[in-house]
């Protein structure tokens, strides 16, 4: 009922604007513009396994046993950069990261409904 009305706003629903809000922060991770401490936080493939695999750049999303630690931010936003498209993790500039975002949420959307 309200899908429509975001629509002809032009704004995210709120799940989605939580999933643009965080690959925006995980596009300033990969691109080196994160604070250091974020960044420390961050593992990938590459720095723990040493032979030759499929997904060698992408972030290990690491377990947690505690839902807390889990569903934390930094954690979230991990999960959520595996699930953007390689084309889209692709770009370098903020702006253009964040316009093809905002495009590929919406075709969510539009296919859920």
């Amino acid at each position: 009922m309200l899908l429509p009305l975001f629509r002809q706003l032009g704004i995210l629903p709120f799940s989605k604007l939580q999933e643009y809000c965080l690959g925006k922060f995980m596009c300033r991770q990969h691109n080196n513009l994160a604070p250091v401490q974020i960044m420390e936080d961050i593992v990938y493939n590459h720095n723990v396994h040493n032979h030759n695999i499929r997904g060698l750049s992408n972030i290990l999303v690491q377990y947690y046993r505690t839902q807390i630690v889990a569903n934390s931010f930094l954690n979230k936003g991990q999960y959520q950069w595996q699930m953007i498209p390689f084309d889209i993790r692709g770009v370098h500039t903020l702006h253009s990261f964040s316009g093809r975002l905002k495009h590929f949420l919406e075709t969510q959307i539009a296919l859920a409904t």
